[in-house]
């Protein structure tokens, strides 16, 4: 029970450690978007990029000091949430121990694309703009080499994880998967230093940082894996309650004008684009449906069943979204991902005795 004891600390330090950097963060960027600057900063150069471009410079800089408040919304709603789990169903080891393999099976048929694709941004270097914070160390493309070891060391962390017969009652699991999800970063940060941001690998590499807390809980307080593994998926169905909240901060109910299609369809010309475009009510009912989706994702962390409806509609919306907008595909990240965030069925618990508890 010290686990549960402590999450109400840990969200409190949290959240006030993630208000502190984000007012830190917003002076900073602030000024470096008036000093024409803001390209520096990697991800955070092509957010602000993205949104300058849909909305201009002034209604962009007004956006920034938002995102501390959003932080804090979330931080509340995760306690509330958190606080309302039910412990019913504690997933026995050896399915955790099968999806967490399952995880990085996954991840591991992705790496060959991720080096591919890497591969031609080295070839266009020119254009390379230091992901993160980065630029403090790294002021351009690093060497081919660098990146395929990289990648190697990916991938062999990853197949360890996969194949080696490793038992939690070691920390070893957690802090591989926290190289790997290190590792990740650095070479998404590469991956996306040509200015573009693509969200195909988005929900990979957050349930990849996730992943590694839920290990880190399972082995500290293996009483509390399922609550770890609730953790996990997390880090995925938060993938599209921000996607669902970004909408709302941005467009509000405008999001719901069936006339929204036609912008779309100027942008993804998708196959059945322009029919959604000219059929006002069909519109409207899709954008809504995906607003309403999104929006209820967070329902999963109370309700592990609720995983279901995510899974389902999850791959209906990613499916229809390849169909009409041309955007991502049955072969996309986002479909594997879905699967994780079916529940673990099995009712046994976790023994202490399996790990620390201290």
């Amino acid at each position: 029970m010290a686990a549960k004891k402590n999450f109400p600390l840990i969200f409190m330090i949290a959240a006030t450690a993630g208000f502190a950097l984000l007012w830190i963060t917003e002076a900073v960027l602030e000024a470096q978007l008036h000093s024409g600057a803001y390209h520096s900063w990697g991800y955070f150069g092509t957010f602000l990029h993205t949104k300058i471009q849909a909305l201009g410079t002034e209604a962009a800089i007004n956006l920034l000091p938002t995102l501390k408040f959003r932080w804090i919304f979330l931080c509340l709603l995760a306690m509330w949430l958190a606080g309302s789990a039910s412990d019913s169903e504690a997933p026995d080891e050896s399915r955790l121990r099968w999806r967490v393999r399952l995880f990085f099976v996954v991840q591991l048929l992705f790496i060959p694309e991720l080096l591919a694709e890497l591969n031609i941004r080295w070839r266009w270097a020119g254009f390379f703009e230091p992901p993160l914070l980065s630029g403090l160390f790294l002021g351009e493309m690093p060497p081919l080499m660098l990146l395929q070891f990289a990648g190697l060391l990916l991938f062999g962390l990853s197949a360890w994880l996969v194949l080696a017969k490793w038992e939690n009652g070691s920390l070893a699991p957690a802090l591989i998967s926290l190289s790997i999800w290190l590792l990740w970063t650095f070479l998404l940060g590469i991956y996306q230093s040509g200015g573009v941001t693509d969200h195909a690998y988005a929900s990979l590499h957050s349930a990849m940082f996730f992943m590694a807390a839920f290990l880190y809980i399972w082995w500290k307080f293996p009483e509390q894996a399922g609550l770890g593994h609730r953790l996990f998926q997390a880090g995925i169905w938060g993938c599209y309650f921000f996607a669902a909240a970004e909408k709302l901060f941005l467009s509000g109910i405008d999001w719901l004008n069936p006339e929204n299609f036609s912008i779309l369809c100027m942008h993804h010309p998708g196959k059945f684009c322009n029919w959604f475009a000219s059929n006002t009510i069909p519109a409207g009912m899709a954008l809504a449906s995906v607003m309403v989706f999104q929006l209820l994702s967070p329902l999963q962390w109370k309700y592990p069943r609720w995983g279901y409806f995510t899974v389902a509609f999850g791959i209906v919306f990613h499916l229809a979204t390849w169909l009409v907008l041309d955007v991502g595909g049955w072969q996309s990240p986002w479909i594997l991902m879905l699967l994780f965030l079916l529940p673990v069925q099995g009712t046994k618990t976790i023994p202490a005795a399996s790990g620390k508890t201290s």
